[in-house]
């Protein structure tokens, strides 16, 4: 049992890394066979962009295409892609594509509103699965291999810690994942600078939309505006049940006397009904950049934004924190603490625990406080080889120890006596 436990920890984490990506993957797929229907059933039709609009909150544009189904219907519907700035004017001429039984499933026929579903789940389904992939790959080619020679530097794809013995160095190799400028990294940091990297994007991106939306507010002049369409759009699934949303059509005076007509965020049930007065906000410079007041749900996004960004902040710097604490702790003992000689006692080895074929030690030791009889244990930090057999070979009974003076259970176990660079503690 110990033995598939071991084996689960050492390919838990590109498992995970492949998990995920494929999940995206067998959505692209999905996404991709499901275009591929769409197209064989789908009739086409020249269709006109009646207006382009821009929802609130977003800086994007959509036309609003109007086209005559095959039975005479005319179906009036709003692109699911858009763009900054329009790739539509009012009045183009574009291509639909529609189904047959169901015309308001309609849309414009282009590349990217067709495909660009299944791209960008392949997209992030790759990317995943290939960081997966290359950990798994680490793991595995480097298992158990030592390469012996001079100094290769990057080209070595390993983490390597050396002895010197004249000119000559040996490395044990490590698995490793990521290179920054030629240099190799534990893949556990590695993944903890990515996980941090996606935290601060996200925050960043977060504070971003933040500002822009505070600067709409600050500049944003008021007016009473008609609700002068609600918009309806089905759609209807597999199981054929159909499903609707509704998009209100506003329309309003600016300051300088001109028409405005905007459209809101849409909803199911739907928020107004025609002919309802609402206060609309927008840019006295560019009244076409309105929005309905009090729509606003970017508050709720943002939140959900800081709060990804956040996670992913706490699980990279999970990662880093202990390690870069223990580091500090155990320079002040060095520089500080008290220097005790305790007696050797045994090597523990942690045999549920295996990475590239090999167990962690630990060095452990006692000291008899001389003031209080006490009996103090110590334990050094994890070594990735056994290093009792050269303790029993050099005949070592005493190990130095640093302890916090007054306080014995803050300590570091002084390793610097081993020379073979597998017996130096794991960073």
């Amino acid at each position: 049992m110990s033995t598939y436990l071991a084996i689960a920890k050492k390919y838990a984490l590109p498992g995970f890394f492949i998990f995920l990506g494929t999940i995206p993957l067998v959505g692209a797929l999905i996404v991709y066979r499901n275009t591929n229907l769409y197209l064989a059933e789908a009739a086409k039709a020249e269709g006109t962009v009646v207006k382009v609009v821009r929802p609130p909150n977003n800086d994007v544009y959509y036309p609003v295409v109007q086209f005559t189904s095959q039975n005479g219907q005319t179906i009036e519907f709003q692109s699911s892609v858009g763009s900054r700035p329009p790739s539509y004017s009012k009045s183009q001429k574009v291509e639909v594509l529609y189904r047959p039984t169901n015309p308001q499933d309609a849309q414009i026929r282009n590349f990217f509103s067709l495909w660009w579903g299944s791209i960008t789940l392949a997209g992030s389904g790759g990317l995943l699965f290939l960081t997966g992939t290359l950990t798994l790959l680490a793991i595995v080619l480097n298992k158990g291999r030592v390469v012996e020679g001079q100094d290769e530097g990057a080209e070595v794809l390993t983490r390597r810690s050396a002895v010197f013995t004249g000119r000559r160095r040996t490395y044990r190799s490590y698995p490793v994942v990521i290179f920054f400028w030629g240099k190799a990294i534990n893949p556990k940091y590695a993944f903890a600078l990515i996980f941090n990297l996606i935290g601060i994007g996200t925050l960043v991106l977060t504070w971003s939309i933040q500002n822009i939306d505070n600067a709409f507010l600050a500049s944003a002049a008021r007016a009473e505006g008609t609700v002068v369409e609600l918009v309806e759009r089905r759609s209807i699934s597999k199981r054929q049940t159909s499903q609707s949303i509704y998009t209100p059509v506003v329309q309003f005076t600016s300051q300088n006397g001109q028409t405005i007509e905007f459209v809101g965020s849409s909803s199911y049930p739907p928020r107004y009904s025609e002919g309802q007065k609402v206060e609309v906000l927008y840019q006295p410079t560019n009244p076409q950049d309105a929005r309905i007041s009090g729509e606003d749900s970017s508050d709720s996004t943002l939140s959900i934004f800081t709060g990804i960004g956040g996670v992913f902040i706490l699980m990279g710097t999970g990662v880093f924190l202990p390690g870069l604490l223990k580091g500090r702790k155990d320079k002040y003992l060095k520089q500080h603490g008290m220097p005790i000689e305790t007696e050797y006692q045994s090597v523990q080895t942690d045999t549920w625990l295996t990475v590239t074929g090999r167990h962690r030690s630990r060095v452990v030791t006692q000291w008899q406080n001389p003031s209080t009889g006490e009996l103090h244990i110590f334990k050094s930090d994890h070594l990735w080889s056994d290093p009792s057999s050269y303790i029993e070979n050099e005949k070592i009974t005493k190990i130095t120890v640093f302890i916090e003076e007054g306080n014995p259970k803050k300590y570091y176990v002084d390793l610097s006596f081993l020379p073979n660079p597998d017996l130096s503690p794991d960073d």
